[in-house]
């Protein structure tokens, strides 16, 4: 179902997201409702997430429905309901107004002793659905459809009439709301059916990828084992390809590795539970993921050191550590440039995202000093400089200034 050459990650998708929101609210001010935004991507890499933290950021109530699980179209768009025409009649000065109001049937005989009269018309409706009862109407509202194309028919249809009309029967959504949809690609990889040309022209589609130094920066902020860390910064051609798992063939994604790693996450030695790692895996992610990891463990890569403990060093001893690991570029003694990557993106992405229980003037400069150092090519250097000024360093810029004011940093970022 993909419509579009262009691929985004994960960050571009955010950017993405924060434009089509600053466009959909500059069309709801002109009383216009806005196109709704499909995004497609495969399972497990942070679709859902995205928008829920998309809502978090710009203050937005949002209420996420799984198309998949609505076996009951009546918890989508609301039961059915008989309504009776109401009329209530006012005398202002010597003019008579006249009000008709449709009442649901339950309802009917509190307005006719409140002064109203019936009119003898009556019609069926839809009582507003559960989810939409306790939503202001003046409220900013996202409603996402998660996996639309996973939903039943009939349920796909109703949620066709809630993209195009912004209302489904006598009900309608709040006039600050933005449609969000999330699907998986149409590949035959998926079950998932199929939309026609008419569907699809109704809403506007951006697909998003997998990008490995994404999933590292959010996995340093959220506490992600570090060892579990490397190992993806390692084998970043994972994500492209799919692995055997227990009762046959399965695609391996970022969802069912996270939790893989999580419930490994608290071993302290990999080596010493093999056994228990390979079964753990076996049944998460594949055969083919688990045994590339447990390789990993038996070449004692999961020893490296993590940025916590080196930036708790002295500067000296931190420069010392670095050199054993990843050795000197410059002079190319035991030089091995796949740590040294591992190390330059660990090290940026904990100054920048990691969890610290104190961090000033003394990290900073140790940072630099590591930047710097001859463990890391010209071209790692520049790598680790040019990430403390993208985007998600700027809103950390208190706390990194001393980096982000140093000369020879703003140096390396420019003369390139």
């Amino acid at each position: 179902m993909s419509k579009s050459n262009i691929k985004l990650d994960p960050g571009k998708t955010m950017d993405h997201l924060l434009q089509y929101v600053k466009n959909s609210e500059a069309q709801i001010s002109k009383g216009k409702r806005p196109t709704s935004l499909c995004i497609e991507g495969k399972a497990g890499i942070a679709k859902t997430s995205l928008v829920k933290q998309l809502a978090a950021e710009l203050g937005y109530r949002l209420h996420q429905i799984n198309a998949a699980m609505i076996d009951d179209l009546g918890h989508l768009v609301g039961f059915p309901q008989k309504e009776y025409a109401i009329k209530y009649s006012k005398k202002v000065n010597d003019t008579i107004w006249e009000e008709k109001k449709w009442v649901p049937a339950e309802f009917s005989e509190d307005c006719i002793n409140d002064g109203g009269t019936y009119t003898g018309e009556s019609r069926m409706s839809y009582a507003n659905p559960h989810w939409l009862q306790s939503v202001n109407p003046d409220e900013k509202f996202i409603l996402l459809l998660d996996d639309f194309t996973r939903g039943l028919p009939l349920v796909m249809q109703a949620c066709m009439t809630l993209i195009e009309e912004y209302r489904y029967g006598s009900w309608e959504l709040p006039k600050n709301t933005i449609i969000i949809l999330t699907t998986n690609p149409d590949n035959g990889e998926y079950s998932v059916s199929s939309l026609d040309t008419a569907q699809r022209t109704r809403m506007r589609y951006i697909e998003m990828v997998f990008d490995t130094d994404a999933w590292a920066r959010w996995a340093e902020s959220d506490g992600i084992d570090g060892r579990c860390i490397n190992f993806v910064l390692h084998n970043p051609e994972l994500f492209s390809e799919k692995h055997d798992g227990i009762g046959g063939s399965k695609e391996f994604n970022a969802r069912s590795m996270t939790k893989f790693f999580e419930d490994i996450g608290q071993m302290e030695d990999f080596a010493s539970a093999l056994s228990y790692v390979k079964t753990c895996g076996d049944g998460a992610v594949g055969n083919r993921f688990t045994d590339m990891f447990l390789t990993f463990i038996n070449n004692k890569l999961d020893k490296l050191p993590n940025p916590k403990e080196i930036l708790a060093m002295s500067t000296e001893k931190a420069l010392v550590e670095l050199t054993k690991v990843c050795g000197n570029y410059k002079t190319k003694e035991a030089y091995n440039p796949a740590t040294a990557s591992i190390m330059a993106s660990r090290l940026v992405n904990y100054t920048i995202f990691g969890q610290h229980e104190q961090w000033g003037k003394a990290e900073n400069q140790k940072m630099i000093a590591l930047i710097l150092h001859t463990s890391f090519s010209e071209d790692l250097k520049f790598y680790m400089a040019k990430q403390f000024v993208t985007e998600p360093a700027k809103k950390q810029s208190g706390k990194l200034q001393d980096i982000l004011g140093d000369k020879r940093i703003i140096d390396m970022i420019f003369s390139n």
